[in-house]
């Protein structure tokens, strides 16, 4: 599955000063990748030139700033020379570490990102399809809640409806407006944020910890 994803995405390399229009293409292929559920859609080897002189500043800042195995993954393969050599690494990044390793360190760049994917999800609301009253969309409850892991039940509804009575209508079930709809979503994705923050944490205090057990110039 990984190899057949990654193909749809290799000929999508893009330069140190790419179109509009290729930038575009790309992140929606991303984006597309993303939401098939694939944890490291992007690969550094397309994306480092937009913000790096050279891949090995690219590298050298990513294994900095960022932790592997949970912004980026290293697939490593042997090398192609007949004689043997040291295996070739291949970096393949998260949707959020793409963002910060390399959007938003292009002010044009981080444009076109932003009007993709922050847009392109936003606006999808999870995949729910609007129904429309008084030309106005409206997302259905049951689907969009349980959509993005929150509680679907009469309660938790009713609680929602009777904080913010303006914002639902009743049309074959409850239906949310968009602007709360998008603010639910953006909640979600504030949490989804913290929980890997608290990983991401996690994941370091272990290293730190590991790292202790060795004194600085001992013996192994």
């Amino acid at each position: 599955m990984k190899n057949q994803k990654e193909s749809q995405a290799m000929s999508l390399h893009l330069g140190k000063n790419p179109t509009t229009e290729m930038l575009k293409i790309y992140f929606t292929k991303i984006h597309e990748l993303h939401l098939s559920g694939e944890g490291f859609p992007a690969n550094l080897d397309e994306v480092w030139a937009l913000a790096y002189g050279r891949k090995i500043e690219s590298v050298r800042f990513l294994k900095k700033e960022f932790i592997e195995g949970i912004d980026y993954q290293v697939l490593r393969q042997k090398a192609e020379n007949p004689l043997g050599g040291r295996p070739v690494e291949k970096y393949h990044l998260t949707v959020s570490c793409l963002e910060y390793f390399i959007a938003r360190k292009v002010r044009a760049v981080f444009e076109v990102y932003r009007k993709v994917f922050h847009i392109a999800m936003n606006l999808s609301i999870m995949d729910v399809k609007p129904m429309f009253s008084k030309d106005k969309p409206f997302y259905d409850c049951v689907n969009l809640l349980g959509n993005i892991g929150y509680s679907t039940t009469r309660t938790a509804i009713y609680s929602r409806r009777r904080k913010n009575p303006q914002e639902f209508i009743y049309e074959s079930g409850w239906k949310m407006s968009r602007e709360y709809s998008l603010l639910i979503c953006k909640n979600a994705e504030i949490r989804s944020t913290y929980n890997r923050l608290r990983e991401r944490k996690a994941l370091y205090l272990a290293n730190e910890n590991q790292l202790s057990l060795f004194p600085e110039g001992g013996a192994l």
